[in-house]
């Protein structure tokens, strides 16, 4: 994974006038966006949702209750993850102006695992790996697993609906993934499942940007890219954006 210089200049915590980005984006997304920034210039307001999974995040959106990150607190096995879990507390874009873009990658629905607390009925996603199993997790809460692949469509359609609803002309950019060294069968499956239900909905949502790129241009372990490709990338997201449509091209 790489670190741009002055990304952190470019993501402005404070400026009531710097357009927002509303995000839901784990590494690699935020690679590619950090490049962007910097390619560009632009300045922005990130507000990401990195382990929002998106059955989850129409569950708060519906009224359910939000995990509270206290009772998880004590079964995370790295202090740097509690700030994944404390951004499910809230839905913090709704605490902001409108978006500019909505910018996502695939990597929650593809590899996060919802787990629901038996007695109180919320839930909230993570790695199972991110989790001490070892005392009375398992007691407290339920394992539920991966979002099952059949849903993937269902969800990313609903999302972009939403989105569209809301924020009628503004740009949604997905972030795909590459399955290429990953050696398990089940992800290279999903991996494929996500691809297949982005492919087929391209054809719906005018203003959706699809950065897919083939196989062969990921030349690293999973689930991260090179500079390579990252520069790839972001060249597609530019002339992917000035084929959309609407009068808030990127």
């Amino acid at each position: 994974m790489t670190s741009w210089p002055g990304f952190k200049d470019m993501l402005h915590k404070r400026n009531p006038f710097i357009d927002v980005v509303y995000g839901r984006s784990a590494c690699v997304g935020q690679d590619i966006l950090k490049l962007r920034l910097q390619k560009t210039g632009e300045n922005i307001r990130f507000i990401n949702l990195q382990k929002g999974r998106l059955d989850l995040f129409f569950d708060w959106l519906s009224g359910k209750a939000y995990p509270k990150p206290s009772i998880i607190k004590p079964y995370i096995l790295r202090h740097d993850l509690f700030g994944l879990i404390k951004q499910q507390e809230r839905l913090k874009w709704f605490n902001y102006p409108a978006p500019k873009y909505l910018f996502l990658d695939l990597y929650s629905e593809l590899t996060d695992q919802k787990f629901t607390h038996r007695k109180e009925g919320w839930s909230f996603a993570c790695h199972y790996s991110d989790i001490d199993h070892s005392g009375d997790f398992d007691q407290v809460f339920s394992s539920d697993g991966l979002l099952p692949k059949e849903s993937f469509k269902f969800f990313y359609d609903k999302l972009f609906a939403w989105f569209n609803a809301s924020y009628p002309d503004r740009p949604i950019i997905v972030v795909h993934y590459s399955a290429r060294y990953d050696e398990r069968p089940e992800f290279k499956d999903r991996v494929e499942c996500q691809r297949r239900a982005l492919r087929e909905l391209a054809s719906n949502y005018s203003n959706l940007i699809n950065l897919e790129l083939a196989d062969e241009d990921f030349l690293v372990f999973p689930y991260h890219y090179t500079d390579k490709t990252l520069v790839k990338s972001i060249n597609l997201w530019s002339h992917l954006s000035g084929l959309t449509k609407g009068p808030d091209k990127l």
